[in-house]
């Protein structure tokens, strides 16, 4: 799951490097509010929208607990490829902000999804090697992203550049849901008795205490009789 999940994030974190640096070039205008198609300040506008949707995605998060978390995460992700495309396309003001909005709540949803499978089915003695593999996997897809974007600019149009950043998104989606390992996990019980979840377990029957023997109360009973008798 770890490889996996970090092989993901990378291709997520190259294809917004990508994406990133098309959509400032494609913005690079004088068009403000009032424009045909977006400029800088509605631009900047929709970035701010991308937070909304990100602290909107990861309210969701909480509420929402899917049997399969890392698959519905993905699944979610495959949203975040209208975020390049909104703006490859030329979209108007609207639907810009309601792209972002949308791309940031996916985003949102997909990391708690994977930050809670981690916590959930990884052992305590490795979980910090393992949480290291997602960051690096996802910190150096991003800066590859960004590596490759000024050399990419000389070969393609920013257009094209964001319509290769929403197909390699769209790709690592399809790679996630087709391994079988992330498709396939299921989301961790919790364990009885408040500790760590596991997965696949179920709530254990209480165990009912047997009642006193009624011997002992006899003995008791026999003994303070005779006490009285003597």
């Amino acid at each position: 799951m770890t490889r996996c999940g970090s092989g993901g994030f990378g291709v997520f974190g190259s294809s917004g490097g990508l994406g990133s640096s098309g959509s400032s070039g494609s913005s690079g205008s004088s068009r403000g509010f009032g424009s045909a198609r977006p400029g800088p300040a509605a631009y900047g506008l929709a970035v701010s929208f991308l937070g909304v949707g990100t602290v909107l995605g990861g309210l969701l998060a909480l509420r929402l607990r899917p049997a399969r978390p890392l698959a519905a995460g993905a699944v979610a992700m495959v949203l975040c490829t209208v975020l390049p495309l909104c703006v490859a396309l030329g979209a108007g003001l609207p639907l810009l902000l309601a792209c972002h909005a949308l791309g940031g709540g996916a985003l949102a949803f997909w990391s708690v999804m994977w930050a809670t499978s981690v916590q959930t089915h990884t052992p305590p003695a490795v979980i910090n090697r393992v949480t290291v593999y997602g960051q690096a996997g996802s910190v150096s897809g991003i800066a590859l992203g960004q590596m490759l974007a000024g050399p990419a600019t000389a070969l393609a149009s920013p257009e094209r550049l964001l319509m290769v950043s929403a197909a390699a998104g769209l790709a690592g989606c399809v790679a996630l849901l087709a391994t079988p390992a992330i498709r396939t996990l299921r989301r961790a019980a919790p364990a009885e008795g408040g500790g760590p979840a596991t997965p696949g377990s179920a709530p254990r029957p209480a165990v009912t205490k047997p009642a006193p023997h009624r011997e002992a109360d006899n003995v008791n009973d026999v003994a303070i009789d005779h006490r009285s008798s003597s």
